[in-house]
């Protein structure tokens, strides 16, 4: 009876936690001043995969690449969003987004000699629309 109780408790616990991460996948977020510029925000579309970098009164919208849980105490959620900077001539750019953390970084100008990233100094937060 023991081993059977146990069994139960073991499936709900597995069972709420994958709802809970599949749930937790889902949402808009906000990044506040990339770069300590106010204009500089990052909009994370976790719904859509793709996320968004305003620089130069023109959205750059670049698609998820990868997704990461990083193994630490809590395990941290991080994406990985990688295309082309269309604000700046075409160049490739990306921005990673903690979500356990609220924190993002944008890298722009990759591979070049002006390549430099940026950090999401305002912080970022949890908005109830998708802002791009």
């Amino acid at each position: 009876m023991k081993f059977i109780v146990s069994a139960i408790s073991l499936t709900l616990a597995l069972f709420t936690t994958s709802t809970t991460a599949s749930a937790a996948g889902k949402g808009f977020y906000t990044c506040y001043e990339v770069g300590g510029t106010d204009e500089w925000t990052v909009h994370v579309d976790l719904q859509k995969k793709e996320a968004g970098f305003f620089d130069n009164n023109v959205w750059s919208v670049i698609p998820l690449v990868s997704h990461l849980v990083l193994e630490s105490n809590p395990p941290q959620d991080e994406y990985t969003f990688s295309g082309t900077d269309i604000g700046n001539a075409g160049k490739p750019m990306k921005i990673i987004f903690n979500k356990t953390r609220m924190k993002a970084s944008v890298i722009l100008d990759i591979g070049t000699l002006d390549e430099a990233v940026y950090e999401a100094e305002g912080g970022c937060e949890k908005v109830k629309e998708r802002e791009m």
